[in-house]
Order: structure tokens, then sequence, then C-alpha cells
């Protein structure tokens, strides 16, 4: 696959955001819900900054968890995300790819909860 020039090969911290709606109370506005995407490294082996999309998937963080200290600490907290179909091949046309929901029988969205990492 050709280099892909907006995918970098520094790494790059950002901040992922899953907040609920907040509704409207008295003269203080509401707010929508807000939950990011992100490209998750699925496939540590086979995934390759110069490799462009290979071994990334698409993912909706849903929710961030915050344990209580009992439960011991680590490195990452733990997140829900919602997954989005993997990369395929890019359309002829527009030679952007298309992706979808991943569902389990078009009933259920398809989740997980990986442990949130920023570090690349």
């Amino acid at each position: 696959m050709a280099r892909n020039r907006y995918i970098a090969d520094k790494v790059r911290i950002r901040r992922l955001r899953a907040t609920p709606a907040i509704h409207a109370k008295g003269r203080s506005p509401g707010s929508p819900a807000h939950f990011d995407t992100a490209l998750i490294i699925e496939g540590p082996s086979s995934y390759s900054p110069p490799a462009g999309v290979e071994g990334l998937r698409i993912a909706q963080i849903r929710a961030i968890f915050i344990l209580p200290p009992q439960y011991g600490t680590y490195p990452h907290p733990p997140a829900y995300v919602e997954w989005f179909t993997g990369f395929n091949r890019p359309d002829s046309t527009t030679g952007m790819y298309t992706i979808h929901r991943s569902s389990r029988g078009h009933r259920f969205r398809r989740a997980h909860r990986p442990p949130l990492s920023l570090d690349g």
C-alpha cells in the first residue's frame, strides 16, 4: 500500500471524549452528547504507519470508566467502544473507504471494552 501522508510516523497524544447529553435547566442551556471516534490499532502485528490503514479499525468511544482504587490500578482507563466495519478496499470512483457500524445480525451494535491508550 502506498504511503498515506495523513498518517504520521510520530506518536501524537489526543484527547478522546465521551460525554452524555445535558438537559437545559432554568437559564442554563443544555448540550448535546458527544462521542469521539478513533482509529484503534486492532492488529499490532500487522500495523505499521507506512502501511496506511492496515491493522487499524474505527471505533466510537461511548464511555470511559474511572474505577475505584479497590479494583487496582491500570495504565489506561477502560472504555466501552462501538466498532465500525473494517477497511476493505477504496471505492473505485472516489478512492475513499466506505465503512458502516458493525452489527450482529443487524440488531445489536458490535461493542467491546478495551483499555483506552492514547500512546499510539
